[in-house]
């Protein structure tokens, strides 16, 4: 057994343990075996919670989200983009502009393939001005 799961087995045990004696003295044997159910479903709610907040962090914190920002005229989603069979590949909007992804910046490329910086993904916010 590891940290980890020492850690949920403890929590299980306490919560469950806690809810089950609170019932069982308030109803006898009928609270005990609902304090048994009822505190194995909060705790495993609870710990379902926990990872669905650890994954939420971790998708805002990753480079993919979003995966494209509008384009510079505002006028292009992330849906509109076109992909290019270039080298490297390349981004082309509607608006007939290039662009391509370098970790977490959006750059626009000229046509003399000049990278102009664009936009950064900013983690936890959206997509801010290049500076």
């Amino acid at each position: 057994m590891n940290l980890v799961e020492f850690i949920i087995c403890s929590v299980y045990v306490v919560v469950c343990g806690a809810i089950t004696w609170w019932l069982g003295a308030q109803f006898g044997i009928i609270g005990y075996v609902a304090g048994f159910l009822l505190g194995t479903l909060a705790t495993m709610g609870t710990l379902m919670l926990l990872a669905f907040v650890m994954i939420w962090f971790q998708k805002q914190i990753s480079l993919g989200v979003p995966s494209r920002p509008a384009c510079k005229n505002g006028c292009c989603t992330a849906d509109d983009y076109k992909m290019l069979e270039t080298s490297p590949p390349m981004w082309m909007c509607k608006c007939g502009d290039c662009y391509d992804r370098r970790g977490k910046r959006f750059v626009r490329i000229d046509p003399d393939g000049k990278e102009i910086p664009y936009l950064r993904w900013k983690p936890f916010g959206s997509w801010v001005a290049d500076e």
